[in-house]
């Protein structure tokens, strides 16, 4: 029988982002606390974390022309 899938399925893609040593330490502390391994820690603190949607900014060229 092959293993069954995790939550997020099958784990084909890598992601690679650099951090300082001290992010490191404190994300695999972290991770150590929660009992996990330091991708999982990551997978689910990007999953679950609330993102601010930034505000779109539309500049209206005549409309700055007629203030000027």
């Amino acid at each position: 029988m092959g293993r069954k899938k995790k939550e997020f399925g099958a784990k084909e893609k890598r992601v690679y982002f650099r951090v300082s040593e001290a992010l490191h330490e404190a994300i695999t502390c972290s991770a150590k606390k929660c009992g996990l391994s330091v991708s999982e820690y990551c997978r689910l603190a990007l999953i679950n974390h609330p993102i601010e949607k930034q505000p779109v900014i539309i500049h209206d060229e005549r409309k700055i022309l007629q203030e000027l």
